[in-house]
């Protein structure tokens, strides 16, 4: 009877060190992100869908693509910050990519303006494109870092107790 005593008073002890971790964790300071998306140009489609892809990415951040060729033409992907569907001067476009440079690495700031705006292929606007919004700063969700503490205390002790009912 003591040793239940113990366990509910361990058990409880446990879960408010828990819940008092996850509740006070260290505040995060949101460093500038790099969101990375893969593109697979293989006329008439992005990644193999029309529309391609939607990328999302907050304000502001950077962008790194990965653009592959699964074709034997040339394509360039680009940003209309315009909603033009031709390549405007200062919108984010790629360098050609062809199969003899795939993949090709591709890098660029997103603009500061929220909104939904669409990407392209340079050689065939009219079937490969795709959405790409730039959404307010914080909008994303990142996983908490101490989340993970709660949990596995309670499961480590969850199974303390399955442990000693099984021998006891």
């Amino acid at each position: 009877m003591l040793m239940n005593r113990k366990l509910v008073l361990m058990t409880i002890a446990m879960l408010l060190v828990g819940m008092l971790g996850g509740m006070f964790s260290v505040p995060k300071v949101k460093a500038a992100a790099i969101r990375g998306f893969t593109l697979t140009a293989n006329y008439p489609t992005w990644n193999g869908s029309q529309p391609g892809p939607t990328i999302v990415v907050e304000q502001g951040e950077t962008v790194n693509l990965v653009l592959v060729s699964a074709d034997s033409l040339t394509h360039a992907f680009f940003v209309s910050y315009t909603n033009s569907s031709t390549w405007v001067s200062g919108d984010p476009r790629s360098p050609d990519l062809t199969p003899a440079n795939s993949p090709l690495d591709y890098g660029f700031t997103a603009t500061n303006t929220v909104g939904t705006y669409t990407y392209y292929c340079v050689y065939h606007t009219l079937s490969m494109y795709g959405l790409f919004k730039v959404v307010p700063t914080g909008t994303i969700p990142e996983f908490p870092a101490f989340v993970f503490l709660p949990l596995f205390m309670v499961l480590t002790l969850l199974a303390v107790v399955l442990l000693k009912r099984r021998r006891g």
